[in-house]
């Protein structure tokens, strides 16, 4: 008994001993493990770049927006996160940090208010002496320490104004305050710039932003929602450079009339693209109803319009006298019916090969279509108070491929859009499409994509034929259906 004891005791003690080894030699495979990986990481060829190679892959993984938002996730954040090489660089290269978009929560918290103008200051102290991009916005709705927040951030934005390349500012009215001294001089190199007021109120009047009346280098300039009294429209505006104009309104909001919009427009002869608000007449000087006339203006540059007139007089006061004969996009909503005479002396006039038509809430003559033989892609809709306005069954016939039928209208046509009050068969909706459909490249264009929106009770919708395009659909033909009163939406053959 005694000796079985023995021998139990000295296999417990064996075990032990091996246990204390084999936690030993554990310990040291760790070790050795540890010491390979970072002999393996040092000896590693992204090690051997040097750091202007570094550097440049780094810009190259840059996200591919105008601005770079702040996230941890993605450049330039993560690649300061890896390791301290690769930090170094990353905080030595400061074209990572010229660019940032900076969306305030709502409702920030105490820390969170503290932090935003803590984190701008740090972008613009890495990207020093870059010129900077930067835009700021929101998420929906806002309290008392959204505003104090977002004004801050402005106020620190303002400070570094001088290094402004784009500038995009998407917050209340009552949060720009401090662009309001900012001064001719400070901006001297902004070539970008967008406010939007996200919150309009009657109430607040935001002062004359004098750096606008001479940017030196300001190309493309967006304005929404904003009182006139923020641009003193002068001969100091910026003229040869300007390529881009948008100015637009708020609900109930004015904006300046078809004389002062002209009068912009001679100001700035290389625009290429410009979205217009426009009003009846104005209201700040009596003497100027109806708009004076400021004789033929020509914008050789001009491709791309955008108009959302008030009053049925508007249209005819800005396009009279007007030539553009590089249009090829052009967009017009109506908060009245108008008139399309005016656009009809305009293409005749410029002798402008459109590729784009959309228009709103207009009175729609086929024969308006026989001035654009090379449009590509037309959208028709009807303002829902204007049910007697509706797309008449004589549009559809019209736009009709028949042998019998001379000068075809819209020989280019590719993409049709159709919605509010239909007042034409789906039959005869059948019969256009199929008249342009299964051509060869050649002198005619296939319709490839058509897309109809009826309102509710229309003759469309009450129509209950089909439109029996199952076979086109099934050669390639994208045709939708839509619902004006669901999300949802189908891709149908009936």
């Amino acid at each position: 008994m005694l000796q079985r004891e023995s021998q139990l005791d000295l296999l417990r003690q064996n075990i032990a001993e091996y246990c204390r080894k084999l936690a030993e030699w554990e310990a040291q495979e760790e070790t050795q493990a540890t010491q390979v990986l970072v002999e393996r990481s040092l000896l590693a060829p992204i090690r051997k770049l040097p750091p202007e190679v570094l550097a440049r892959i780094f810009i190259l993984c840059l996200p591919d927006a105008e601005y770079v938002p702040v996230d941890i996730t993605t450049m330039p954040l993560l690649t300061s996160r890896i390791c301290y090489h690769w930090r170094e660089v990353a905080l030595h290269t400061p074209v990572l940090w010229s660019s940032m978009a900076l969306s305030i929560p709502s409702s920030p918290s105490l820390r969170q208010s503290l932090s935003f103008p803590n984190i701008l200051r740090l972008w613009m102290t890495r990207s020093e002496p870059y010129p900077v991009s930067i835009r700021i916005g929101r998420t929906s709705g806002y309290s008392s320490n959204f505003i104090l927040t977002a004004m801050h951030v402005v106020e620190v934005a303002a400070q570094y104004s001088h290094r402004w390349k784009r500038i995009s500012l998407q917050l209340p009215s009552f949060c720009l305050s401090p662009l309001t001294q900012i001064h001719k001089s400070d901006t001297p190199i902004l070539e970008n710039l967008s406010l939007n007021n996200t919150a309009p109120d009657p109430t607040h009047h935001l002062a004359t932003l004098t750096f606008l009346t001479s940017p030196s280098h300001l190309r493309e300039l967006s304005l929404s929602n904003l009182p006139q009294t923020v641009w003193d429209i002068g001969d100091s505006f910026p003229s040869t450079q300007l390529t881009k104009l948008h100015i637009l309104r708020g609900t109930g909001a004015r904006c300046w009339s078809a004389y002062e919009w002209l009068k912009i427009l001679t100001l700035v002869p290389n625009i290429t693209e410009c979205i217009a608000h426009i009003d009846n007449f104005p209201d700040r000087d009596p003497s100027q109803r109806p708009p004076r006339p400021i004789g033929t203006l020509e914008l050789p540059h001009l491709c791309s319009l955008t108009l959302n007139i008030r009053g049925s007089n508007v249209l005819e006061h800005f396009l009279g006298g007007l030539v553009l004969p590089q249009l090829s996009y052009l967009e017009i909503t109506g908060e009245d019916p108008w008139p399309q005479s005016p656009l009809q002396s305009l293409i005749n006039r410029s002798s402008c090969s459109l590729r784009t038509a959309i228009f709103h809430a207009g009175l729609y003559d086929p024969q308006l279509f026989v001035l654009m033989p090379s449009l590509s892609r037309l959208s028709l809709s009807t303002h829902p108070s204007f049910g007697w306005l509706g797309i008449q069954p004589n549009l559809v016939p019209a736009l009709t491929i028949s042998p019998f039928k001379m000068p075809i209208r819209l020989p280019q046509l590719e993409e049709l859009s159709l919605s509010g009050d239909l007042q034409f068969s789906k039959e005869s909706l059948c019969r256009l499409i199929r008249s342009r459909w299964g051509f060869e490249p050649g002198e005619l264009s296939c319709l490839k994509t058509i897309v109809i929106k009826p309102h509710p009770n229309c003759v469309f919708t009450r129509d209950e034929g089909s439109l029996g395009l199952e076979d086109c659909v099934k050669e390639g033909l994208e045709l939708e259906v839509l619902d004006q009163h669901e999300d949802a939406c189908s891709t149908q053959g009936n």
